[in-house]
């Protein structure tokens, strides 16, 4: 707090951070008082946690060359899509948790059924074979390839985030054989391994696509069935 000689007269208010007042006929100017933050109820955390993991999860979505561009061509735009996936990915959270039939498609796919097993440096993708109900012509679809995320949880350090993501995508894609078993294999580098190993829970959320001659997406699966 200060006093303030001013040619003015009287002054009073607030100017940006100051305060301006009249005591005891002599002006004073102070600092205008912090305003206290409200803290936020259960319900308003509860949001913003569900905010939070939906965001970080379209983030991944979103920065995967191979996911970003099945959900382009599906609303035919180059724009950004962000907040597209966002509002999907939104309505498929458990509170802060995805659910575990979440699909990171933006529409649906043909069903596929088939397991992920979790090794100490790689993952394996083995699904049934597409089949006829697939929809798949093989006249035009000739690669198949797995695309999809890693949904971790639980860690075992409370330093690290309580919801992480990663993508996860065979290259280069393999050739179709519509009527046989697909497998894929995931090699995992250190710095995976060691993710891996930070959380107790792992999600796998993986589909199936299919590409032509020309690498253009042609089709895609639900989420592998497991």
């Amino acid at each position: 707090m200060a006093l303030l000689t001013s040619s003015l007269g009287n002054l009073s208010g607030k100017l940006g951070n100051l305060v301006f007042s009249v005591r005891n006929g002599k002006n004073i100017v102070a600092k205008a008082p912090k305003q206290r933050k409200v803290p936020m109820g259960e319900e308003q955390m509860a949001h913003a946690r569900k905010f939070g993991a939906a965001g970080k999860i379209t983030g991944v979505i979103n920065s995967c060359p191979d996911l970003q561009e099945i959900w382009k061509k599906h609303y035919k735009t180059k724009k950004s899509v962000f907040t597209k996936i966002f509002k999907s990915i939104y309505r498929m959270m458990n509170g802060k948790e995805f659910k575990k039939s979440g699909s990171v498609m933006p529409d649906h796919g043909f069903a596929i059924k088939g397991r992920v097993t979790l090794g100490m440096h790689n993952i394996l993708v083995e699904t049934d074979a597409p089949g006829e109900m697939s929809g798949i012509s093989e006249e035009r679809e000739k690669f198949i390839q797995a695309v999809g995320i890693i949904v971790f949880g639980d860690p075992v350090n409370n330093t690290f985030p309580e919801t992480k993501a990663a993508p996860i995508f065979s290259w280069p894609p393999e050739e179709l054989k519509k009527f046989e078993e697909q497998v894929f294999l995931f090699a995992m580098n250190r710095d995976q391994q060691e993710e891996m190993q930070s959380y107790r829970k792992k999600e796998f959320h993986i589909h199936l696509v299919t590409r032509d001659d020309c690498g253009e997406v042609a089709s895609y699966s639900e989420m592998i069935e497991l």
